[in-house]
């Protein structure tokens, strides 16, 4: 197959996915344009798990319209229907923006902006393949800032950081003085370098260090030493750890005994003081150390003036 038909092929396949994904179509309808999908993927053999398929698919209004000036009217309804969408955003309604870019889009496909917002649109609905389409498809219009800034969130959310760097690297380059593209770009590089370069180092990380344990103030825990006090002055409980000392039939340790034992344990210090649990970890690991500083930071949005 030629590039061309392939092209076109991947092109009008991004269309139904569009038009499956938009609410303005019933089930009925979507499950018909699913089994069209499914009949051009085979025919062409072509595989929708290859985001391939739809991040360098062109938008197929684009393809008839390469020669042909959009009409005023046409690019005026536009317009009036990105603001639409923006209001919308700005609501939180991000699959009703999503609907309006798309009809924007339809009518005038060649408006870098109307790619750049639905991208934006696509994030807030964490469907992160299709705003990193829409953001090349935006570049491929005009390149700017906005449209890489949000193809490297794009890409931060799918753990593609290299990628992510890159698009930063390219906002920051156009706009120097925005903040958040300083900010995001030295995030990638922080994330990039603390990736490991090994499966056993990844696992080895997973595991706690030892020296990071305080054990003294595990032992000195004000909640520990009550609740453990209380405990011992109770006939029951202490009758209960006896059990421990036992042995089975012949003589073996009452594996089943320590099991129930250690599980009323459990159960009694949790009803004696609900929050011991939470306060015996953070006394020997300290507070929790991770930063909600790992995720890039998301531009406030479209704005009716773009």
């Amino acid at each position: 197959m030629s590039k061309e038909k392939g092209d076109i092929v991947k092109s009008i396949l991004r269309f139904i996915r569009d038009e499956i994904e938009s609410s303005k179509l019933d089930m009925d309808q979507k499950e018909s344009l699913e089994v069209a999908k499914q009949c051009l993927e085979s025919t062409y053999e072509m595989d929708s798990a290859d985001t391939a398929v739809y991040t360098e698919a062109t938008n197929l209004f684009s393809l008839f319209n390469v020669n042909t000036e959009v009409n005023e009217e046409a690019a005026r309804i536009a317009e009036e229907l990105k603001v639409r969408g923006n209001n919308y955003m700005k609501m939180g309604q991000y699959s009703e923006a999503l609907d309006i870019y798309t009809e924007a889009i339809n009518l005038n496909p060649k408006n870098h902006v109307f790619y750049c917002n639905r991208a934006a649109a696509y994030s807030r609905l964490e469907k992160h393949w299709n705003a990193i389409s829409d953001c090349k498809e935006s570049i491929k219009l005009q390149p700017t800032a906005k449209a890489y800034g949000r193809l490297g969130v794009a890409y931060s959310n799918m753990n593609m950081y290299q990628e992510a760097r890159d698009a930063y690297l390219k906002a920051h380059e156009l706009d120097s003085s925005n903040a958040t593209y300083e900010q995001n770009l030295k995030l990638a590089d922080e994330l990039l370098a603390s990736q490991p370069s090994s499966g056993s180092q990844a696992a080895a990380s997973a595991l706690p260090n030892p020296n990071a344990i305080n054990f003294n103030n595990f032992l000195n825990n004000p909640a520990l030493i009550s609740t453990a006090s209380q405990m011992l002055s109770d006939p029951a409980f202490v009758n209960m750890v006896s059990g421990l000392m036992s042995t089975g039939p012949n003589g073996d340790p009452n594996i089943d005994g320590f099991l129930s034992v250690t599980q009323q344990l459990a159960q009694q210090i949790q009803a004696a003081n609900s929050n011991l649990i939470e306060s015996l970890r953070q006394s020997m690991t300290g507070p929790n150390s991770g930063s909600s500083g790992d995720n890039p930071q998301q531009d406030p949005g479209p704005q009716n003036n773009q």
